[in-house]
């Protein structure tokens, strides 16, 4: 449940800082405040570093390391 803290996070901000406005020229503006980009954008980039860091540390780990039949390690 803790885990989609952070999910449930980034949606109520992008409901409470949304944009959706019309300019002077007629165009039309939707999206969310610079709050909740930056938000998301860090969250973005810790998930993408932290999820293939810890693959990348349990293979080195595991590295040279080899596991006999009987469960003993040799190298």
């Amino acid at each position: 449940m803790v885990g989609l803290l952070p999910y449930c996070v980034i949606g109520i901000l992008a409901i409470v800082f949304r944009v959706h406005d019309l300019d002077d020229s007629g165009r039309c503006l939707i999206g969310v405040e610079r709050q909740t980009s930056i938000l998301v954008i860090v969250y973005d980039l810790v998930i993408n570093v932290r999820a293939p860091s810890g693959l990348l540390a349990h293979g080195t780990a595991r590295a040279g390391r080899e596991i006999t039949a009987d469960g003993g390690r040799y190298i």
